[in-house]
């Protein structure tokens, strides 16, 4: 999870707080074995029998594991537990000014002697990337 520049989306006190992995329910022994299970054993002629830990069980990280009927390849999705949940986003690009048209600045408020105000504001709305969910493609 690391942006065009690769620097982490987020900071590790959110991405220590574990993930869920979505898998299809008819590859739960798959999954189950590469990872949530204990350490593979693996016999080797130097070394003898030794057990080595998946990358992700090593690295400390807490996932989940939810078969669901729903995906029917062998894809899963795997979420984030602390991603901030924020559909839209609202930036200001330029705070609000304040504009008042009076007799001494505007000819329509000197010939119709009403006074006005007007403000300005430039944002905008956009629609947040859902960058606490990754596609693992099972090909």
């Amino acid at each position: 999870m690391e942006n065009t520049q690769g620097k982490p989306l987020f900071p590790r006190s959110i991405l220590n707080q574990g993930y869920i992995l979505y898998y299809a329910a008819d590859e739960q022994d798959v999954f189950a074995e590469a990872f949530l299970s204990n350490p593979a054993t693996y016999s080797t002629v130097a070394a003898g029998n030794i057990a080595v830990p998946d990358s992700v069980t090593a690295a400390g990280y807490k996932i989940e594991g939810r078969p669901v009927q729903q995906i029917t390849d062998n894809d899963a999705f795997l979420f984030l537990k602390g991603a901030p949940f924020k559909p839209f986003f609202h930036q200001l690009r330029q705070p609000p000014t304040e504009q008042t048209f009076d007799e001494g600045n505007s000819k329509e408020s000197a010939r119709s002697l009403l006074r006005s105000m007007i403000w300005h504001e430039r944002s905008a709305y956009g629609v947040w990337l859902p960058y606490g969910v990754i596609k693992l493609n099972g090909t």
